[in-house]
């Protein structure tokens, strides 16, 4: 396991559920966190992307760890779903991923070590009624993050893909349905595998992060 202590880190939806748990534990090893909301740059418009880019170099300089977490939800029929929307979602889940990585990949080249971490969803893996743009995002998201691990690991940069089930944050209340919100998972718990993986530096590697909760309901195992 690697210090952390230093290291310079991005993390877009920094303020709040799953993003705000990673900045905390990353905070608590040391790192210097640029934790970035909506205030730093809106993610839905390439303008905005920019805008966080050149907020990121003019506070940090470069990035050593970025963690993608940021996102966006819809759930809507295809038939009343506008192309904004469209653009919209994928603005948020997939373009500022893809951007933001374009950008700070090269300083982790010349440094020989970087970690890049994308949030993905059960959505990566599944589709589900209603959600034909933020299913789409999400596997966009997995396939990024798949093709950059081959793209990268010859410059010791690590890729995962973190795919959470339903999770308490303001965006799990969205999703819930009729399912049990106490039996979704804790922000803080994905935090400490993010944090585990980015610390891990032998020869296993975990790319893919399917995160899973034990219980669909408080009496009923989901295994």
């Amino acid at each position: 396991m690697i210090n952390l202590k230093d290291k310079k880190c991005l993390v877009t939806g920094g303020t709040r559920g799953i993003g705000e748990a990673i900045t905390n534990r990353l905070r608590e090893e040391g790192c210097h966190v640029l934790a970035a909301g909506k205030k730093n740059g809106d993610l839905s418009t390439e303008e905005g992307i920019m805008d966080l880019i050149t907020y990121t170099e003019n506070t940090l300089g470069y990035v050593d760890i970025l963690i993608n977490c940021a996102g966006a939800y819809q759930k809507k029929s295809i038939d009343i779903s506008e192309t904004s929307e469209f653009d919209k979602i994928f603005n948020i889940n997939v373009k500022a991923p893809w951007m933001l990585c374009r950008e700070f990949i090269p300083r982790m080249i010349n440094k020989s070590w970087g970690r890049i971490v994308n949030f993905g969803s059960i959505a990566s893996y599944h589709g589900h009624m209603d959600q034909s743009i933020y299913n789409a995002s999400k596997h966009a998201i997995l396939g990024m993050s798949r093709a950059l691990f081959k793209e990268l690991n010859d410059y010791n940069i690590r890729v995962f893909c973190v795919s959470p089930g339903g999770t308490q944050t303001e965006m799990g209340k969205e999703c819930l349905g009729n399912q049990d919100y106490d039996t979704f998972i804790d922000p803080k718990e994905i935090a400490e595998y993010v944090i585990f993986n980015l610390k891990f530096d032998n020869q296993l590697i975990d790319t893919e992060l399917r995160l899973n909760r034990f219980f669909i309901d408080k009496k009923e195992k989901i295994f």
